[in-house]
């Protein structure tokens, strides 16, 4: 009798209660051949649920980091560096004249114009890290999935990399001006006698045309219509201010008192160049002496129409 009653009030004690196993415990299958009771049932339907929603909640995460919560950094006005901080998730980073320091995930390239790409020890990009005029570093803990690519090498010293900038950017006007010379040597003749003729008018001509042509695109960029036709001033001015550049180096080799130079204008060019460069590379001095040259150059340049004129006949 007391055994019949015991095994009747097994019978009707009430299921387990549920309970709630983590994502780990989750994960584990059951076998197939293992009979399960109804209790079981619901507990394995439930685990399967959680498990469910912690995926859909991490893709929804990954999707927000992507697309919605954090937008590209883009930016590095007048020097100032770009920060991808501690924490921080971007799709893609860019700088233009200024470092970029990677602290947090950049979920694509990160990518330096002048200037150097660093990456920390808690950094991460995931596509490339890419330097245009400057270095990637990449500290000991930081990581770059991708690829590696910066115009100055790591076997180069530091401290010499400023000079070798300078020295690059010199033999390239160099060998530009050179082509120059071989293509447009009347132009760059007509430029050059704009300048020994007048070089102040051609200074005031060229700070008001620099300014005149500044101001201008600026107003042209806030009317979206005249985005093109502020590019192509800025192509015009690049390209007076290039070849009163050649120019000048051609009047400034010639001054010399060296009768082989005024012979060649290939010497001449090259000598003035190394003038323009020295000075340039005078500390304090150099970089206003070079605004004014450059303000002479462009002004000579533009009276002559691009070298068009001829300022020795034309007045």
């Amino acid at each position: 009798m007391w055994l019949t009653l015991t095994f009747a009030a097994l019978a009707q004690e009430t299921p387990p209660k549920e309970t709630t196993l983590s994502p780990q415990e989750a994960q584990c299958a059951a076998p197939d051949d293992l009979q399960l009771t109804a209790s079981e049932e619901r507990l394995w339907m439930v685990l399967e649920r959680q498990n469910a929603e912690i995926k859909a909640l991490h893709a929804r995460v990954d999707a927000l980091e992507r697309d919605g919560v954090n937008r590209p950094q883009i930016g590095g006005v007048q020097g100032e560096p770009v920060i991808i901080r501690l924490g921080e998730v971007t799709p893609k980073a860019t700088s233009f004249g200024a470092p970029l320091h990677v602290y947090g995930t950049v979920r694509g390239d990160a990518v330096a114009f002048g200037g150097d790409v660093v990456v920390m020890k808690s950094g991460k990009v995931t596509g490339d890290a890419v330097s245009i005029g400057g270095e990637v570093h990449v500290e000991e803990d930081g990581r770059v999935l991708g690829r590696v690519i910066h115009t100055l090498g790591d076997d180069a010293p530091r401290p010499y990399h400023a000079l070798w900038r300078k020295l690059s950017a010199a033999f390239t006007f160099g060998a530009l001006g050179l082509l120059g010379l071989a293509l447009f040597p009347q132009q760059v003749r007509n430029v050059s006698d704009a300048l020994q003729q007048a070089p102040l008018r051609a200074l005031i001509a060229g700070s008001a045309f620099g300014l005149l042509v500044g101001l201008s695109s600026v107003l042209l960029v806030l009317v979206v219509v005249g985005i093109p036709v502020a590019a192509l001033l800025v192509l015009i001015t690049l390209a007076a201010l290039a070849l009163g550049g050649v120019a000048l180096c051609l009047s400034l080799g010639e001054a010399l008192p060296i009768p082989e130079l005024a012979r060649r204008r290939g010497l001449a060019f090259l000598a003035g160049l190394a003038i323009v460069a020295f000075v340039g590379s005078l500390p304090w001095v150099g970089p206003m002496a070079l605004m004014v040259l450059g303000a002479a150059a462009l002004g000579a340049s533009a009276r002559t129409l691009l070298g068009a004129k001829d300022p020795l006949r034309d007045p």
